[in-house]
């Protein structure tokens, strides 16, 4: 709509009229989808409807609160801001927020804006716990036997064994432990796990 203003002072006449168009309050579009990644520690935020702003808030490894701001120019994403550990797909805006520059188990908060609207409703969730790197299993070899064993360490769960086959092939089977027993991926002559403690021989 259109707004007009003039001014007196006194008894004078009146001022010449100026106008002005009120401008357009966009409205706020849907927050942003917020998923937790648990395999790769991560959170990943994706923009909704005619989001063209997103504005992510963390807590970095060195304990301070952080802000990064994703905006959409044209038809491509970009971050105001290339922290370690965060990143954005420039075309459709997602952003993954890692643990390699995120405090694990703080939380991250989002929200969106388009064209000067308010902000969206604020999502939040807390980085996975990335868990440490374990205790490499342990290998020996039996020369009597012609065999090679091997022994994981601590808590492990799972182990990639990669061997050269019979035919000079390179070949690779995993062993995983699920609840309280350990079981290979691939049934293969010659290699063998106890189920209980996960020996590999």
């Amino acid at each position: 709509s259109e707004i007009t203003a003039s001014a007196t002072q006194g008894n004078s006449d009146p001022s010449n009229l100026v106008r002005a168009i009120m401008p357009v309050k966009e409205i706020a579009p849907p927050e942003p989808a917020i998923i937790k990644n648990e395999e790769e520690a991560s959170l990943i935020i994706q923009p909704q409807g005619d989001t063209d702003k997103m504005t992510i808030n963390y807590i970095g490894l060195d304990g301070e609160s952080k802000e990064v701001v994703a905006t959409k120019i044209g038809d491509h994403w970009e971050l105001n801001d290339n922290p370690k550990g965060i990143s954005i797909n420039d075309m459709s805006g997602e952003v993954v927020v890692n643990y390699e520059g995120v405090q694990v188990g703080s939380e991250v908060t989002a929200q969106s804006n388009y064209g000067n609207s308010d902000s969206s409703l604020m999502v939040r969730d807390r980085m996975p716990l990335k868990q440490a790197t374990p205790v490499a299993p342990v290998i020996s070899s039996d020369d009597q036997e012609a065999s090679v064993t091997i022994t994981p360490q601590d808590n492990i769960d799972k182990m990639l064994v990669k061997y050269i086959d019979s035919n000079g092939r390179q070949k690779e089977i995993i062993a995983t432990k699920t609840e309280d027993k350990w079981s290979l991926n691939d049934n293969v002559d010659g290699i063998n796990i106890d189920g209980t403690n996960g020996v590999i021989t």
